[in-house]
């Protein structure tokens, strides 16, 4: 079948027969090595998601387990241990919890500090 369509494309008196079966072996193998190599490829591609997708699922079953525990904690444990409910979540998820305590404060002081300072009467504005 391939020789046919082969031989239609270059003619039959350009090439020799035996040259023209070994383009055709040598094309054929072209063709095997790289069906191979995507074979290859997408089977290393699929180690490495199903890789990355375990890793996740560990994560968020350690996150879970993590948050669960502090849960069970009174908000004075918490406290002792420098956590408060809103950062229960960021503790589990083993993010640095010093820039989340507090975060309401620090929210409403920088919303804050957009704001014009209001002048009182009897002040000078200038």
């Amino acid at each position: 079948m391939y020789t046919q369509e082969f031989l239609k494309i270059i003619g039959p008196g350009d090439l020799s027969f035996r040259y023209r079966a070994e383009l055709l072996e040598e094309a054929r193998a072209m063709r095997s090595r790289a069906v191979a190599d995507a074979a290859v490829a997408a089977a290393r591609w699929l180690t490495k998601a199903a890789k990355e997708l375990v890793a996740a699922v560990r994560t968020q079953l350690r996150v879970r387990a993590n948050l669960a525990e502090l849960q069970r904690l009174d908000d004075r444990t918490l406290s002792d241990i420098g956590l408060d409910r809103s950062t229960i979540y960021a503790a589990a998820r083993g993010l640095d919890v010093r820039f989340a305590a507090n975060s309401n404060e620090r929210v409403r002081a920088a919303a804050n500090s957009n704001r014009p300072t209001p002048v009182r009467a009897g002040t000078d504005a200038a």
